[in-house]
């Protein structure tokens, strides 16, 4: 019974050790983003390929935004076949900001 006892009381001075003091968990490093990606004449495109930092994350309008984005500078890409790709640095901010970025794909 002494050694479940000892292990709680030592919790408290192991946690700190888990977390570093130089960048904070908090929302505010961190920001949203949604893609509003449409062809050349207004058409919705849902299964556009979207990479941040050259890392595939998902589709167009598969999930709605994309949430949690590590804040600052990032290379934006996307593509779909028959399509030129489309390729920008955004700026990622931190929280409370939403932001959108609209994307026009031109036929190939």
């Amino acid at each position: 019974m002494r050694f479940p006892v000892a292990c709680i009381l030592l919790l408290p001075l192991l946690l700190p050790a888990c977390v570093n003091p130089e960048y904070p968990v908090t929302s505010r490093y961190s920001g949203n983003l949604e893609l509003r990606v449409r062809t050349l004449d207004g058409s919705p495109v849902d299964r556009a390929a979207v990479y941040l930092d050259g890392r595939f994350i998902g589709h167009a309008g598969e999930r709605g935004p994309l949430l949690f984005l590590d804040a600052g500078e990032r290379l934006l890409r996307v593509e779909l076949e028959g399509y030129q790709p489309y390729e920008t640095e955004i700026t990622i901010l931190g929280q409370p900001n939403q932001q959108f970025v609209n994307v026009a794909l031109l036929p190939l």
